[in-house]
């Protein structure tokens, strides 16, 4: 390869950018036309979050407790 290897492919790729300026410069303004859409969108609605935590339990120890007074004799 000659010296002018480097400078032939600086001029080359130079002339495609020039040539696709106006394709380079659409693409680049619609990605940054997502990326605000992507960022208001988040910004505005950030969505919401549900958490869940046991403070404490409920427990329940009861019992049945049934009485009578006997008012006469039994032979029981």
């Amino acid at each position: 390869m000659s010296a002018d290897a480097p400078n032939e492919r600086r001029l080359r790729l130079r002339a495609v950018l020039n040539a696709q300026s106006t394709a380079i410069l659409v693409v680049c303004l619609l990605l940054v036309a997502v990326g605000a859409g992507l960022a208001y969108t988040t910004h505005v609605d950030p969505g919401t979050e549900t958490e869940s935590r046991t403070v404490s339990s409920l427990t329940v120890e009861s019992e049945y407790r049934h009485s009578a007074t006997v008012t006469e004799p039994n032979a029981v």
